[in-house]
């Protein structure tokens, strides 16, 4: 899931205007970019939650003992993502609307 939100970011919320191990930035790109800041910082806080469960890092203490991600709540996390993914292509779509008035 947290690669997913990476790919999101890259492709989906910033139009693939900078993409991962490029050396050209897509300017042409940047006028579709649509962003919305709630959004951002739902993207942040998934991203950092999902982060706990990452056995790569060394957590805190705090974090140490968290439960592990289960099915339901995996569910949970896929249905969350693909609610934002059809709200940043809702908000596409008026943007796309209202610039052709």
């Amino acid at each position: 899931m947290r690669t997913t939100y990476e790919v999101f970011v890259i492709a989906k919320l910033l139009n693939n205007v900078v993409c991962r191990f490029d050396e050209r930035i897509r300017m042409g790109n940047l006028s579709a970019v649509v962003l919305d800041i709630d959004m951002v910082k739902t993207i942040d806080e998934k991203y950092g939650y999902l982060s706990r469960f990452i056995v790569g890092h060394s957590h805190s203490d705090t974090f140490a003992a968290a439960a592990p991600l289960t099915v339901e709540t995996l569910r949970a996390e896929i249905e969350e993502f693909n609610e934002l993914k059809s709200r940043l292509k809702e908000l596409k779509k008026q943007r796309s609307a209202s610039a052709k008035r």
